[in-house]
């Protein structure tokens, strides 16, 4: 019975939304996403042009942020990032900003520009959305923590109140 209930929901999720969607929804989250283990490796083409990959960020603390330009609390939380990247660049933080493919890239390159955004941002092709199971934006934005020796401390889906951040920050950093 409940195979059935299931199947019937997934056909609905087809109908409604289209299967890559129910493809998306129903894809379990790679292994190497175990806390603790190593952060998947990936590469980025920047805004600016320049090529980045995660490992040229060894030794460092990293923070991926998934994001998308209509996304309102993606809005709310560029400011508070770039402050953080500003306030903590020099103890080792690194904050890359992967704008998910979804978007359309002049969108996401305004929102670099109107949020001032120095931290490296770059478009994803899916590829790294892939690899971290990326599944809520544009509604939400996902944040990833590395440590310094590159694997992964957290897996964070929604809004972050400013002062829990900058605490996890803190932590990352210790």
């Amino acid at each position: 019975m409940k195979l059935g209930r299931n199947l019937i929901m997934w056909l609905i999720m087809v109908w409604a939304i289209g299967i890559p969607a129910a493809a998306t929804v129903t894809a379990a989250p790679p292994a190497e996403l175990s806390i603790g283990r190593p952060a998947p490796d990936f590469n980025l083409t920047l805004f600016s042009g320049e090529k980045v990959s995660l490992k040229s960020f060894h030794g460092n603390a990293v923070i991926i942020n998934f994001w998308h330009s209509m996304c309102t609390h993606c809005q709310r939380e560029a400011p508070i990032l770039e402050a953080a990247y500003e306030k903590y660049r020099k103890r080792g933080l690194v904050i890359i900003g992967v704008n998910i493919s979804q978007d359309e890239e002049q969108l996401a390159r305004d929102f670099v520009e109107k949020y001032k955004l120095t931290f490296p941002v770059g478009r994803d092709t899916g590829d790294i959305s892939r690899r971290y199971a990326v599944k809520a934006v544009p509604i939400m934005s996902t944040m990833i923590f590395i440590d310094r020796a590159g694997n992964l401390v957290e897996r964070y889906v929604g809004e972050l109140a400013e002062e829990e951040f900058l605490q996890r920050i803190e932590d990352l950093l210790k």
